[in-house]
């Protein structure tokens, strides 16, 4: 039986030696990342990889979440690690949380404006974060965003075809007076 196919044997050692030298990659890979690396390179993105939800304590925004937030099945926010952020506009009060399903959630009010808007993703969505918006009727459409920390700058596409760049500051980011609702938003430096 051996002679009968000469190829089979070396074939196997070859594909074992591959698939071992891509697994000593890819730990070479986790070992430079602290541990954690997508099977892509780039480095997982988990809650801990949004600072400004580190070190919330429970309560600091308590009146920033809708009370329906925060009760009910379903992705919601966990309350104690709800936080209020400064993302340098002093118009909006943005609140933050991890989620119940292992996301990242946002909050937002637009001073003197009837109405906010929130959202919730889940663990699947950390790489991109969380979006929200407000709409008043016959105004202005606010939209506000939370991305993983090393993203500076958000490149935010609109349903009219047009896109703005938007600073990040604390994780946050937002564009008041949108031309039209969102249709994307991505990280254009850092992240």
């Amino acid at each position: 039986m051996k002679g009968a196919v000469p190829w089979c044997r070396p074939k196997v050692l070859v594909t074992c030696a591959v698939t071992i030298a891509a697994a000593g990659a890819a730990l070479l890979v986790a070992v430079a990342t602290g541990g954690t690396a997508r099977a892509n390179g780039s480095p997982e993105v988990t809650q801990s990889s949004y600072s400004v939800l580190s070190g919330a304590a429970a309560g600091d925004a308590a009146g920033s979440a809708p009370p329906s937030a925060s009760t009910g099945e379903g992705n919601r926010p966990v309350g104690s690690s709800m936080t209020e952020i400064d993302i340098g506009n002093a118009d909006l009060t943005v609140s933050v949380a991890k989620s119940t399903e292992g996301g990242v959630c946002i909050f937002v009010e637009r001073q003197g404006a009837r109405g906010a808007g929130g959202s919730c993703g889940t663990a699947a969505l950390l790489k991109t974060g969380a979006t929200a918006e407000v709409r008043e009727p016959n105004g202005p459409t606010t939209i506000v965003g939370l991305v993983p920390d090393g993203v500076s700058a958000v490149k935010v596409g609109f349903a009219d075809g047009t896109s703005q760049a938007v600073k990040v500051v604390n994780n946050g980011w937002a564009v008041e007076n949108a031309p039209a609702s969102m249709t994307s938003a991505t990280d254009v430096v850092g992240g």
